[in-house]
Order: structure tokens, then C-alpha cells, then sequence
């Protein structure tokens, strides 16, 4: 598993966000997080 390449991803996907506007600074760190780890379980 390349880690940079999931880092990558995951900065990437929380710019998107940010983008959107469906990220608020404080929460919306966690929120990505736990969203992360819900598609990797899924993926597994």
C-alpha cells in the first residue's frame, strides 16, 4: 500500500470539500476522517 498516494487522496478529497463548502474548519477535519476510515472498511 503507498501511503503518499493515500495521503494524496485524502488531502485532495478535503479540498474538494473545502471547495464545496461542506467542510467547516473545525469539525470538518474529523468528520473526513471518520468518512475515510468508513470507505476503507468498505473497500477492505
Amino acid at each position: 500500500m503507498n501511503l503518499t498516494k493515500h495521503a494524496v487522496n485524502n488531502i485532495r478529497r478535503f479540498a474538494d470539500a473545502m471547495n464545496k463548502g461542506l467542510v467547516k474548519a473545525g469539525e470538518g477535519a474529523r468528520s473526513l476522517r471518520v468518512k475515510v476510515r468508513r470507505e476503507k472498511e468498505i473497500n477492505q
